[in-house]
């Protein structure tokens, strides 16, 4: 059995062309870069989820670092108190900055511990004890001391004044400077008790606190260089996070595409991942397969035209030899009786005539070539075509030497297809059955039927049938049986080549056996339509 299914060589679709699938790079899938065990190794990660986590990381690398570098001056700071080193006021200025850290300190912590606990004053001991003296007191009583409480007892007047003049109040901030000595004292109201803060500050000499502004340069230095060093490395961590993933894909589709453009039609691109670029890999290799498969085809309707001018050449040359022939005995009175002359005149015009069918198969076959540009389709019912084109041509196909029974459904078969195609496909098995016949008569049985969602018309006949290792060439143009080709009075040599290009047109198929004990078989399906 033999069968043969034309179809749109540029229709991939209906070719059954598919995406391709992980296995279709069998060096790739023993690598493990393709596969779905591939979407289980962290390979899953789609472009836009590693977009989203990018930003968020961008979001959140700022305030790590931030956190970072305070840990980093903290900690700094609390190595620098406990290594015995402490800072100094020298001005003014430098008084007021320290009381102002001494005030978020204090009530800070007074506010967020309980039992007046200030456990977090040990910020207070990088002030030098000799210089410095703090003093918080609950209602007059004294809860934390700090530093040399003799500045305490040799307060001037000044100081004693601007200390007289807040203790009157509940709460309140008084500054009071001499040559030698500043005081800065606040009262607040916390949790129902008044306390007070009071700082005094002997000034210091001048460069006293070389060592604390050495530790400080140091200090920005390394926040400095930790600042940078973070945003160098995330900056390097998100690129790769993100472009590690998308650079490479684009590469290797311009990489494929110049390969392509040099005419290498076989690359195909490996992409194992379940992303975006996946369907664009996907399209790529399918685009790659069709341009691959237009070739061939290209290559092969190349082939089969220039067989068929070939064989073109070669059938229309035997009548037109047995013409010139013919004719040259007319000129040269070969011929010499009526009898005779008319004999070469019946010769040269059946000769015309096998020309002109072979014109007019010709025709017939590049218009089917053209497809339904040349030969429209439209609504018909089998079940009424079939009869009808059999009844119009019943007598040709007697005087020809064949019988033909049709059998048809009673319900309606709808297909689109045309009718002009429908006779000629009819006419050239009915002919071909009744030219190769080897009875009498050939007997032509036509039945149609729907099986399995599709009209299905089978044609066979009483013949010979015909050798199997040559079933497949039956619907080659001007292929025959006869290798020495000279008959082509039996036939034009393309009936069959119709038959079968006149079902691709119509998106049908065709199968082609022998029948047991003799015979020939034609099984031609058509996709059912609905009535419009």
């Amino acid at each position: 059995m033999f069968a043969v299914e034309y179809k749109d060589p540029y229709n991939f679709r209906r070719r059954g062309q598919k995406i391709l699938p992980a296995g279709y790079f069998p060096e790739l899938s023993e690598k493990g870069l393709m596969g779905p065990s591939a979407l289980f190794r962290g390979r899953a990660m789609n472009i836009k989820t590693r977009l989203i986590l990018s930003h968020i990381l961008t979001f959140f690398i700022p305030i790590v670092m931030t956190f970072f570098v305070f840990l980093l001056c903290a900690g700094g700071l609390a190595v620098f108190a406990h290594s015995g080193n402490h800072i100094y006021a020298e001005n003014v200025n430098q008084f007021q900055r320290i009381t102002m850290v001494l005030h978020h300190v204090v009530f800070r912590n007074l506010r967020n511990h309980p039992d007046d606990n200030l456990s977090g004053m040990w910020l207070m001991g990088l002030l030098d004890p000799d210089y410095n003296c703090i003093m918080v007191s609950r209602e007059g009583q004294a809860v934390y001391t700090y530093g040399n409480l003799s500045l305490a007892e040799g307060m001037t007047p000044e100081i004693k004044e601007t200390m007289a003049s807040l203790e009157q109040g509940s709460s309140g901030v008084r500054y009071a400077s001499s040559q030698k000595q500043n005081y800065f004292m606040e009262k607040q109201v916390v949790k129902g008790r008044v306390y007070s803060l009071h700082y005094f500050n002997r000034i210091a000499p001048p460069a006293s606190d070389e060592v604390f502004e050495h530790a400080l340069h140091i200090t920005e230095l390394v926040c400095a260089l930790s600042l940078l060093a973070f945003i160098l490395l995330s900056s390097w961590f998100l690129s790769r996070f993100v472009l590690h993933h998308i650079i490479p894909p684009l590469k290797e589709l311009q990489h494929a595409s110049e390969r392509i453009q040099e005419g290498d039609l076989g690359v195909r691109i490996g992409h194992g991942r379940q992303d975006e670029f996946r369907p664009v890999v996907d399209a790529f290799n399918l685009m790659a397969v069709k341009l691959q498969d237009s070739l061939n085809e290209r290559e092969r309707q190349e082939e089969n035209r220039k067989e068929l001018i070939a064989s073109i050449s070669h059938d229309i040359r035997t009548p037109l030899t047995a013409i010139k022939a013919y004719v040259e005995g007319l000129k040269d009175n070969v011929a010499s009786t009526p009898e005779k002359r008319k004999q070469y005149l019946d010769v040269i015009d059946h000769k015309t005539e096998d020309l002109n069918r072979m014109v007019e198969q010709l025709f017939l076959l590049s218009k089917i070539d053209l497809g339904e540009r040349a030969v429209p389709m439209k609504l018909l019912d089998l079940g009424q075509t079939l009869p009808t084109i059999a009844s119009e041509n019943d007598l040709h196909w007697q005087q020809a030497g064949a019988a033909v029974k049709m059998a048809v459904p009673e319900t309606p078969v709808f297909i689109r297809g045309s009718t002009m195609l429908l006779e000629r496909i009819l006419q050239n098995l009915v002919s071909n059955s009744a030219k190769y016949r080897t009875l009498p008569e050939a007997e032509v049985h036509c039945h149609l039927a729907v099986e399995d969602g599709r009209a299905v018309l089978h044609v066979w006949d009483n013949g010979p049938g015909v050798p199997e290792q040559l079933l497949h060439r039956l619907t080659d143009p001007f292929f025959r049986t006869d290798k020495a080709r000279s008959h082509t009075a039996d036939g034009s040599g393309i009936g069959l080549t119709i038959v079968a290009r006149s079902m691709a047109v119509m998106q049908g198929t065709l199968q082609i056996e022998n029948v047991t004990p003799n015979g020939l078989s034609f099984t031609m399906t058509f996709p059912l339509a609905k009535e419009e």
